[in-house]
């Protein structure tokens, strides 16, 4: 924390450029250092003691920067605590959903983070640019295997949805298949 206060300063000069940042007096070049390795530092730890828990890092900075504006001497310390609490609701959540047993706390940042992120790059495109999705008896394998068989789905202008499953389950296929082929 004593490192953030360090370097908020330099990163709220990077706001308005990097030659105006040097001009101000910071060293851009060593503070970018800095703070990646600070933040490769702290992302490892995180991950090797809490798992994998993925949007965290991509809500609660946004949703501190949407309520506060861009000042870093609000948005980093107000994304730590807002995180912490973030994350405690997760959890809270994540325990009491399908008491007795417990959900995995990356199922309710998925199901959380996926529809905020979308909603970002609506935001951010104006929300004109998607297009309506339909897929009707979606099939792809290889040879005899078959890996998605008989998929429909309909996703309307300005809509959101997500695919949730268990590790293996084949989203990411299914969502690189549909890719590709909206891509031809």
């Amino acid at each position: 924390f004593l490192f953030v206060i360090h370097v908020v300063a330099s990163l709220n000069a990077f706001l308005i450029g990097e030659s105006t940042s040097r001009h101000l007096g910071f060293d851009p070049d060593k503070t970018k250092k800095q703070v990646i390795l600070l933040a490769a530092l702290l992302v490892g730890a995180a991950v090797a003691s809490a798992g994998i828990i993925g949007f965290v890092g991509l809500v609660v900075p946004h949703l501190v920067r949407l309520l506060a504006g861009p000042d870093h001497r609000i948005v980093l310390p107000g994304s730590m605590l807002l995180g912490a609490a973030f994350m405690l609701s997760a959890d809270l959540l994540a325990r009491t959903v399908v008491s007795p047993s417990e959900l995995p706390i990356g199922i309710i940042m998925a199901i959380i983070g996926g529809p905020f992120f979308l909603w970002l790059l609506m935001q951010e495109w104006g929300g004109t640019h998607f297009d309506i999705l339909t897929a009707q008896n979606l099939n792809f394998g290889f040879n005899t295997t078959h890996l998605i068989e008989n998929v429909s789905f309909e996703v309307p202008t300005g809509s959101l949805f997500s695919i949730i499953g268990p590790n293996g389950a084949g989203k990411s296929t299914t969502i690189g298949i549909i890719s590709s082929l909206v891509n031809q």
